[in-house]
């Protein structure tokens, strides 16, 4: 399900006020109820806010839907919808109907717990609205006009206010929930016993080469070769012969650009944590679930090859995963490592302390998804990333608390190491579903149960 937004994002939203228009004149006051529980309601004001939080998710990604931004979304006909209206209109208001039935689930279970929002909330709260008052009166007007104008329909401060307290009290009850799952190793292994399949998995070598009628013959003796391995070892490099061959044969020199690309090319023929559902073609996932260690296999599909072999059998997932904090520096905006360079004698300086390079984080990281969180990566497992960064998180002898500074051909990365997890992946992956599922399981009285309007939502304007 989708996770409760942010009050920062709901903040960025509300203060960016360029390019709003005026509010349309409408005979909607926006106080028609659109659903409710006994506790908690939404409005059409809210409903319209809401609408507005969830379309900004995909702002990036509207154009290459095809949805034009200077046309009405419910002019414009979409093929996802199913049944009703067949517009982009509809297919957002049900992801918005989505979106405010976790909230209103979550604020009902919190109203039956005992739940409320402490005196710190509150504050956090009575803050963004200051802001939001500040910002209209910026705008010369009052908070009302100015946060109808953000979402285009009739809207209050009052209302904003609501949306603001249940996400809070939506979000703290969740993240409450998650933190009180315990399970025991008893009940950890049984649901693995049952739902083994989905939690076992394979490390493999694989390499795929498209056959063209000139080099077929050659082709097939690789694969023969290939088919003959016993280990990654021999197996890489009889891939690297290949590669190499293929350079000779276009004239091209193997210089250090190339050596680069060869290793590059190396590294992602090594897979880890594969399951059986992984793999497109039935037969080759009906070998993988029984093959042992050293074992290979041919599968041809649609004029290519493809060799694997097996490195680990499949079986459950032993490995550790780790968490590292990062800190980006763009190539397209450095040329050189002068400023990352800098920025790390700067964290030598103060220690190499965690708390310093989150500073430094937020002051300089291009890295948008992370950067608000302290540029903090979790359950990153070996082979998830590029061999540079791969190469320094798995070194031997990697350390909690280690720096470093990594060159790719993307930029500079500063990196603290935080350390590795505790628990096995497997059993990482099992409280992770168990969670998810004890947690639909609390909300689903109430998330399916809900009765929207769609006349009173049919009256909002976008």
């Amino acid at each position: 399900m989708k996770k409760i937004v942010s009050f920062a994002l709901v903040l960025v939203m509300l203060v960016s006020v360029l390019g709003m228009t005026a509010c349309k004149d409408k005979k909607n006051t926006g106080n028609e109820i659109v659903v409710s529980t006994a506790n908690f309601s939404v409005n059409q004001g809210m409903f319209a806010y809401y609408f507005k939080v969830t379309l900004s998710g995909y702002e990036d990604y509207l154009e290459g839907l095809g949805v034009d931004p200077n046309v009405s979304l419910k002019e414009q006909e979409c093929p996802y919808v199913l049944k009703g209206e067949k517009t982009w209109f509809t297919y957002f208001a049900e992801m918005t109907k989505d979106y405010i039935s976790e909230i209103i689930a979550l604020c009902q279970e919190a109203y039956e717990a005992g739940v409320t929002l402490d005196e710190e909330e509150i504050k956090n709260i009575d803050s963004y609205m200051a802001d939001i008052a500040e910002a209209a009166k910026n705008y010369g007007s009052g908070i009302d006009e100015y946060v109808s104008l953000v979402v285009n329909n009739p809207f209050t401060g009052a209302d904003l206010r609501k949306c603001l307290e249940m996400e809070s009290l939506a979000a703290k009850y969740s993240d409450e929930f998650y933190a009180n799952i315990n399970l025991s190793d008893e009940e950890i292994e049984a649901y693995y016993q049952a739902n083994s399949a989905s939690y076992d998995t394979i490390d493999l070598c694989s390499f795929t080469v498209t056959v063209n009628e000139e080099d077929a013959e050659h082709v097939r003796e690789v694969m023969a070769k290939l088919l003959s391995a016993t280990n990654s070892e021999d197996f890489l490099k009889l891939v690297r012969e290949y590669i190499e061959a293929g350079y000779l044969k276009n004239g091209q020199e193997i210089d250090a650009d190339a050596e680069a690309a060869i290793e590059d090319y190396l590294y992602s023929c090594a897979y880890r944590g594969i399951k059986a559902t992984d793999f497109i073609i039935k037969e080759t996932a009906n070998w993988a679930m029984t093959a042992k260690v050293g074992d290979t296999y041919l599968e041809e599909s649609n004029g290519s090859f493809a060799v694997y072999l097996i490195t680990r059998e499949m079986s459950r997932d032993n490995s550790l995963k780790r968490n590292v904090r990062v800190a980006y520096f763009s190539a397209d905006t450095y040329k050189d490592d002068t400023v990352p360079t800098s920025v790390y004698k700067t964290w030598e300086e103060a220690g190499f302390t965690e708390e310093k390079f989150i500073e430094l984080n937020n002051k300089y990281s291009q890295d948008d998804e992370k950067r608000d969180a302290g540029g903090l990566y979790t359950n990153i497992g070996y082979g998830d990333y590029i061999k540079e960064f791969n190469d320094w998180l798995f070194a031997e002898g990697r350390a909690a608390g280690d720096p470093g500074l990594v060159h790719t051909s993307d930029g500079w990365y500063l990196v603290y190491y935080v350390g590795e997890n505790k628990i096995a992946q497997w059993e990482s992956d099992i409280i992770t579903d168990c969670a998810n599922e004890m947690y639909n399981g609390i909300i689903d009285e109430y998330y399916y149960s809900l009765v929207y309007d769609d006349e009173v939502i049919s009256g909002i304007d976008y």
